[in-house]
């Protein structure tokens, strides 16, 4: 799936802030990568990417404040 910057853009856009850090993070481990994504990687990337378009995701805020919640 070819994707524009401009995609890239829109996508970013609509991501809710408290998000942001998270995304900068991956992103900069991207570009520290000294080699491009196995073919492997790049599905398992595309599959979690069909998820989060189905909704089936839990924010890391949520399970943490869950996780507090039962003894943790």
């Amino acid at each position: 799936m070819a994707i524009t910057r401009e995609q890239l853009h829109r996508a970013l856009d609509s991501l809710p802030e408290a998000s942001l850090p998270d995304l900068a993070e991956y992103i900069d481990w991207l570009r520290q990568r000294e080699e491009p994504l196995s073919p492997d990687e790049l599905a398992e990337v595309h599959a979690a990417d069909e998820r989060v378009r189905r909704g089936e995701f839990v924010l890391f805020d949520t399970l943490r404040a869950h996780g507090r919640g039962h003894g943790s």
